[in-house]
């Protein structure tokens, strides 16, 4: 078998993954068109709202200055971990996940709004 060229390419050669070798490629395609272009749209929508956010995290560091890259990238990896977690399970991400998992990512998640507090407060 030729080598694959990325990693996704070698995962879609598995046999439990949608390729042409099991005839799973109908998997891409089921649910109606209005859940295909739902889904689209939902891609669409994640696209645009990072984009604005990095143009937004753009504009915040030259606000602040020299130190904006130093501060800002920090904060703003820290908020997109904690909005991602938080969005993940208000949508039911981690329904059947174990308590201990919920707890791990609560510490998680509490270790990085001290991190983001320190380095505000660190700033002033």
């Amino acid at each position: 078998e030729r080598e694959r060229e990325s990693w996704c390419l070698l995962q879609s050669s598995q046999p439990s993954s949608p390729s042409p070798q099991n005839n799973s490629w109908h998997i891409f395609s089921r649910g109606s068109v209005y859940d295909r272009f739902h889904d689209c749209m939902l891609g669409v929508l994640m696209g645009v709202l990072w984009y604005s956010g990095n143009i937004l995290y753009g504009i915040g560091v030259q606000i602040i200055g020299s130190l904006g890259t130093v501060l800002g990238w920090p904060v703003f990896m820290s908020f997109m971990v904690i909005a991602a977690n938080v969005f993940g399970f208000s949508t039911g991400e981690w329904k059947g996940t174990t308590a201990r998992a919920k707890a791990i990512m609560a510490v998680g998640l509490l270790i990085l709004l001290i991190a983001v507090a320190i380095v505000a407060v660190g700033s002033l």
